[in-house]
């Protein structure tokens, strides 16, 4: 991207370019089919269809940020936030997110605890929070 912005090469062309990487959806590149009022993108030859989902499988090999930006105001949850998994073991029928996220990846608890000192030390907050879709529960929730 660097290299095609230096080189002045239009916004499509990068667009095309970045359509090219596994995983990468570029609504631009593809034809839309009216399904009763959803559309539908179609592949049209201008880029990969369908296009592949990519997951991290071992989250751990990629650890959650802890320099995070500090807002000059206040905010509504002021204080550091921390991811300890993506998915959701409970796998509810009506939960999307539970859908989208799948499988179910957790963090290493040493390296949560370890982000929480880092990023509180470097942010200046004296409260953290812990993220997920269903941290304490491994059985179906009641319908």
């Amino acid at each position: 991207m660097k290299a095609l912005k230096r080189d002045r090469v239009p916004r499509a062309a990068r667009v095309a370019e970045l359509a090219k990487i596994p995983g990468i959806y570029a609504p631009a590149l593809y034809d839309l089919e009216d399904d009763d009022g959803l559309l539908i993108p179609v592949g049209n030859g201008r880029a990969p269809y369908p296009v592949k989902r990519r997951i991290i499988y071992d989250i751990d090999r990629f650890p959650f940020p802890d320099r995070i930006v500090v807002p000059h105001g206040e905010i509504v949850h002021d204080r550091v936030s921390i991811e300890l998994m993506r998915g959701c073991p409970v796998g509810c029928r009506f939960c999307q997110a539970g859908y989208i996220y799948r499988p179910t990846r957790e963090r290493d608890p040493n390296q949560v605890r370890d982000t929480v000192i880092r990023s509180v030390r470097a942010t200046g907050y004296d409260q953290f929070s812990l993220a997920s879709l269903n941290t304490g529960s491994t059985a179906p929730c009641s319908r």
